[in-house]
């Protein structure tokens, strides 16, 4: 979400003029031209530098000279986020917004914003404007998001037990499937029937994630 990172990020420089934008790699040419045209329009040259790429030492050494790092995305196609789980590992607050593998996360190890076909766009400014606000307002904040990303990191995203895990989910012995053609039949005839909420429908497929 660079545009709107930038619109917030120029709004949020009026309050707190040190406010320094990095943004680490390139941009993507879908939205380069608009991306320059607001970074003219506010005239943030002097304060938001865009790196290009970068290799992964230079590309650490900038996460850890950040205070908070931004990591929102749409539209979302079932991937996670390398870079995400590298800012946890090493303690850092993480603003993101609750899309896919990303609103999974406890809420206190990051903070976590509406996903942007919840919201209109100028909602979506103004919330990670008023995030990073409350973040700046108070420090112990940033302080304590870090800490517990970065034990929630330790704890879950390490990746010699990720590998672990995989290998005892591997040698599982086999197990009858808990689906059965007869389920599978009657879930999708409520499906076609149409008797269900949206929030039913996603309660639906997150079961089915968890029991296939």
């Amino acid at each position: 979400r660079p545009i709107i990172m930038l619109e917030a990020i120029a709004a949020l420089h009026k309050e707190f003029p040190q406010t320094r934008l990095y943004f680490v790699g390139n941009l993507r040419d879908e939205v380069k031209d608009d991306f320059m045209s607001v970074l003219r329009k506010y005239g943030m040259e002097d304060y938001v530098t865009v790196t290009g790429y970068t290799d992964l030492e230079t590309f650490e050494e900038f996460m850890m000279a950040a205070d908070i790092c931004v990591q929102m995305r749409f539209p979302y196609n079932g991937e996670n986020s390398g870079s995400l789980c590298r800012l946890m590992g090493k303690g850092k607050c993480v603003i993101v917004n609750a899309i896919g593998s990303f609103g999974e996360l406890p809420d206190d190890v990051c903070v976590k914003l509406p996903s942007a076909d919840k919201i209109s766009r100028k909602e979506e400014i103004e919330n990670l404007y008023s995030a990073i606000v409350g973040l700046l307002s108070s420090k112990n904040k940033i302080t304590n998001y870090g800490e517990k990303a970065r034990i929630y990191a330790e704890a879950y995203l390490d990746i010699r037990k990720c590998v672990q895990q995989m290998r005892e989910f591997i040698d599982m012995p086999w197990k009858k499937p808990v689906l059965t053609e007869e389920k599978l039949e009657r879930i999708h005839s409520y499906i076609e029937s149409g008797n269900y909420t949206e929030e039913q429908i996603s309660g639906l497929a997150d079961t089915l994630a968890y029991a296939g």
